[in-house]
């Protein structure tokens, strides 16, 4: 998915899927496309991506790479991403969303936590809180009394978490319940490793960016995380960043002898490549 910073969208046309490699060991899928706009019949931004199944492994490495053609005097890429789609199958207090940050810094949450007065356990005098936070089952709410169905009732249900690494030194881990409000501050950080995770207690899809922090701007965003599928998008330019921007630097050359540069055409055109493995 792309998006331009005159908030055109484009999504992907697949052309072709090709198996590469087949084996005992690895397996190796390519698909072939282009990003068509959502409104309007322009395609452009050709892209390949790369699925490497290994034995055994219940892990898939995606290797996506684009080639920029278009004119870099007017297609300021504004986001950069791959989209995924999770069933969501527990009820709501269920669900939970991780970020890796520094190092092995792991910030989790649920999207509704059980956070304020305590939710006792049905048959016991413990807090389902701790439980909840650990990421284990918590009953589901037709099994709590009255006073732990009104509570489960009230509190906040948040929908949607991002993390943005828009420098090589900061990031911010923001979230909201709805679109009608306003992102709130969670965490912030120096230089993130690149994993999100969204699902319930039954599973869920973890995603981890190869050097995310080194490809600035970048984020992980979930949405919609209280409703059957939630979306993950995997944003390799971040929509939260300047617009990337691959005009020259000046409107005029330099000179080999003065600067070491060379501008003349053919040198100085721009063909981005952005190649990702997760």
């Amino acid at each position: 998915m792309c998006t331009l910073d005159d908030r055109s969208a484009f999504t992907s046309s697949i052309r072709k899927v090709t198996v590469e490699q087949t084996g005992p060991v690895r397996a190796v899928v390519k698909i072939e496309g282009v990003h068509k706009a959502e409104t309007g019949a322009r395609e452009w931004l050709p892209f390949t991506v790369r699925l490497y199944f290994y034995a055994g492994l219940e892990q898939v490495r995606l290797v996506h790479t684009i080639v920029f053609d278009g004119d870099d005097q007017k297609d300021f890429i504004r986001g950069l991403g791959v989209a995924f789609s999770v069933p969501m199958r527990e009820q709501i207090h269920n669900r939970h969303v991780r970020f890796s940050g520094e190092g092995d810094g792991l910030w989790a949450e649920p999207i509704e936590p059980a956070s304020g007065r305590p939710l006792v356990l049905p048959g016991s005098r413990g807090n389902a809180y701790p439980d909840q936070l650990a990421g284990k089952r918590i009953p589901n709410k037709e099994a709590f009394d009255q006073r732990g169905q009104k509570l489960l009732a009230d509190w906040a249900v948040w929908d949607a978490f991002k993390l943005v690494q828009p420098t090589a030194d900061g990031f911010t881990i923001q979230k909201r319940t709805n679109p009608q409000s306003c992102w709130l501050n969670a965490i912030a950080g120096k230089r993130a490793s690149g994993l999100v995770f969204i699902g319930d207690v039954s599973g869920g899809l973890a995603v981890g960016v190869k050097n995310f922090w080194q490809s600035y701007p970048a984020s992980l965003e979930v949405q919609r995380a209280s409703t059957e599928a939630a979306d993950l998008s995997v944003w390799l330019w971040s929509p939260d960043a300047a617009a990337m921007d691959l005009r020259h630097y000046d409107t005029r050359a330099h000179g080999l002898d003065s600067s070491y540069e060379d501008v003349q055409p053919g040198f100085s055109t721009r063909t981005a490549w952005r190649d990702r493995a997760r």
